[in-house]
């Protein structure tokens, strides 16, 4: 059985029970100022498990990847798709941003600019 829940300017985010499990479907990460990430991520492997970059996109331009994992935003730890929306939320769409990212192993800082 499933259920569908909706947060302000993104697309519903399928919650599916299985076996007393809860898991989210992928999110788009949109924050409600505009500013357009361009992925699609899920909480997991201690950060934000990047799922899908659109093309030509400010996460694509930065050199996201699907399977990266955003760790940090700034200089703070960052676990959940929410805090990630709500921080990107508290910037203007002309701020450049810095988040931390684990890939293959490796940890990055990759540098974020918003058209």
């Amino acid at each position: 059985m499933g259920r569908a829940t909706a947060d302000d300017h993104e697309e519903a985010a399928a919650v599916v029970e299985d076996g007393g499990r809860v898991a989210r479907a992928p999110q788009r990460v949109v924050a409600p100022r505009g500013s357009v990430l361009g992925v699609t991520a899920a909480d997991g492997d201690g950060g934000v498990r990047v799922v899908t970059v659109q093309n030509g996109s400010a996460a694509d331009d930065a050199g996201l990847r699907a399977g990266d994992v955003i760790t940090k935003f700034g200089n703070d730890s960052l676990t959940t798709v929410t805090e990630l929306r709500r921080r990107l939320a508290a910037h203007d769409p002309d701020d450049d941003l810095t988040l931390t990212v684990r890939r293959d192993g490796d940890t990055r800082t990759v540098k974020v600019q918003f058209d």
